[in-house]
């Protein structure tokens, strides 16, 4: 499994993905107040001032954001945090005081103060893995897809639901197919929070994809794949194939925890150069003139400039 010893923090982090996805995704409470925020009516409000309100130009992305939920609830604005500190809670290279300060900013567009020392606020200080170039550029389309995520999930049956909770392919298979995660560098972090014993702490599908090319000839990979059962979308078809791989390095050093990013296993896909757990194949440079086309891409379709569902 890919928990780490070495990640001190890892623990408390796990904790509270588990947090989040009982009182926020599989209820409706939150993660910072004890609000109800993570509500079908808030979430569609996302949906509608912010996902089918794409803003163009040179501002920041807080700048756009803060304009485009102007007219919004505080709680709907509170949730608009919220969504941040999910999305911030895996990469490990965005230094916990700029994630605070840009959860804290959007909250208090609520026309209240977030207290820096809130316990959920101090965990940022840590994270699991790199986020790539991608995801820290285009935080727009990220959020967007987390969005989705959440309301896709509230909307869908409890019978689905219970069916998905504990079954980290047919979850995976669900975001791939549905709400069209397998080219989020996102999906890859909120399935390794909630499924850590099934998913690599790995960001990024191009080097899910080297992994497996590399190491798909170890002896045994056929024997440790049989249990994980076929099926499934094509990435977690990859993220089946990258677990196999994990047992079968596990038999061979026995004791020694096994990271793609450390040794002995990193210069068994990456020998040339220092390992990057960053993605940069999902970045896109958007200007003006590509901007719509990634709306396309997000599974909108456009119609005198304006996204819809």
């Amino acid at each position: 499994m890919a928990r780490l010893s070495t990640q001190l923090q890892l623990p408390a982090i796990l904790t509270a993905a588990e947090r989040w996805k009982n009182e926020c995704l599989c209820a409706d409470g939150s993660i910072l107040s004890g609000s109800p925020l993570w509500t079908i009516s808030n979430l569609k409000a996302l949906d509608e001032h912010f996902i089918q309100n794409p803003q163009m130009g040179d501002e920041s992305f807080l700048e756009k954001f803060q304009r485009q939920l102007q007219s919004t609830s505080a709680s709907v604005k509170q949730l608009a945090a919220e969504l941040l500190w999910l999305l911030f809670l895996f990469p490990v290279n965005i230094t916990g005081s700029k994630k605070r300060r840009n959860i804290m900013e959007v909250w208090s567009w609520s026309g209240m103060i977030l207290d820096p020392a809130h316990a959920m606020l101090r965990l940022l200080d840590n994270g699991v893995g790199s986020s790539g170039q991608a995801f820290n550029n285009r935080r727009d389309i990220e959020l967007a897809f987390a969005i989705r995520m959440a309301l896709w999930w509230k909307e869908t049956g409890q019978a689905v639901r219970d069916q998905m909770t504990n079954n980290p392919w047919t979850l995976g298979t669900a975001l791939d197919e549905t709400v069209g995660g397998e080219k989020r560098q996102f999906r890859h972090m909120i399935l390794f929070l909630l499924f850590p014993d099934s998913y690599e702490r790995i960001s990024s599908s191009r080097q899910k994809q080297e992994i497996v090319a590399a190491l798909e000839s170890l002896p045994g990979l056929q024997q440790e794949l049989l249990p994980l059962g076929e099926g499934g979308s094509a990435a977690v078809t990859l993220d089946k194939k990258l677990l196999a791989i994990r047992r079968v390095l596990e038999k061979q050093y026995p004791g020694q925890e096994i990271d793609f990013y450390k040794p002995p296993v990193e210069t068994m896909w990456q020998p040339a150069e220092p390992p990057d757990d960053s993605d940069t194949e999902e970045e896109t440079d958007v200007t003006p003139d590509t901007g719509k086309r990634i709306w396309v891409e997000m599974g909108y379709l456009l119609d005198s400039g304006n996204p819809k569902m």
